[in-house]
C-alpha cells in the first residue's frame, strides 16, 4: 500500500513548510534582481520593530529582498507573563513576503511560521507540596501576512500595518504595526 502524501505533510507540518519555503527562496533566489541597480527599485535591507503581529506581543525584524517582489524575514520576540506562575515565550518569526504596488506604497502578502520554545513555572498554591513545577514545550505556530506596506524606494523610514492571522490549534485573528528602517 502506497504511503499517503496529504498524511504525510499532516504528520510532519513544520517539515513540509520548511521544504516549501526552502524550494522557494532555491528558485526565486537565483534570479538576479535585475532592477536593484536602477535607483527606482526598493532597498534590499530593512530593519523593523513590530508590534503585536506574528512575534503576538512584539518583535524585531530583519527582512531582507531577494527580488524586486520577493523577500525573506526572520525575526526575535522574548516576553514573559506572570499569571499563577511564570511563562515565557521565545519565538523567532520566519517569513517569505510577496510586495506589489508602484513608488512608496505596496501591498504585501506573506506566509510563515513562528517556531517558540514555551516554559511555564507554574506556583503550587492548590497543592499541599510546597515546589514549583517547570514545563517546556516547543510550538510551531503558522502565520499569513496580509497588509499595507509605505517604504520610500531609495531607503529610510517605513511603515506596515498588516492583517496577521495564527494558526494552531485554534485560529487567531491577529493584526501587526511595525516602524523601521529600509537601507
Amino acid at each position: 500500500m502506497k504511503p499517503d502524501n496529504f498524511s504525510a505533510m499532516k504528520k510532519y507540518p513544520l517539515r513540509t513548510l520548511i521544504y516549501v519555503i526552502a524550494t522557494g527562496v532555491c528558485l526565486l533566489g537565483g534570479r538576479s534582481a535585475s532592477g536593484q541597480t536602477n535607483s527606482d527599485s526598493l532597498k534590499r535591507n530593512a530593519v523593523y520593530f513590530e508590534l503585536l503581529g506574528p512575534g503576538i506581543l512584539y518583535s524585531l525584524n530583519y527582512d531582507y529582498r531577494i527580488t524586486e517582489r520577493l523577500a525573506i524575514r526572520a525575526g526575535f520576540t522574548h516576553w514573559t507573563i506572570s499569571f499563577f506562575g511564570e511563562s515565557t515565550v521565545t519565538g523567532f518569526p520566519i517569513m517569505m513576503n510577496y510586495l506589489s504596488g508602484k513608488n512608496n506604497r505596496h501591498f504585501e502578502a506573506g506566509i510563515g511560521f513562528v517556531p517558540t520554545l514555551d516554559s511555564e513555572e507554574k506556583n503550587s498554591w492548590f497543592s499541599v507540596e510546597d515546589h514549583q513545577k517547570k514545563e517546556t514545550d516547543i510550538t510551531v505556530i503558522g502565520t499569513i501576512n496580509l497588509g499595507y506596506r509605505y517604504q520610500p524606494r531609495n531607503g529610510g523610514l517605513f511603515f506596515r500595518i498588516n492583517f496577521s492571522p495564527l494558526f494552531g490549534p485554534i485560529i487567531i485573528p491577529w493584526v501587526g504595526m511595525s516602524f523601521g528602517y529600509g537601507f
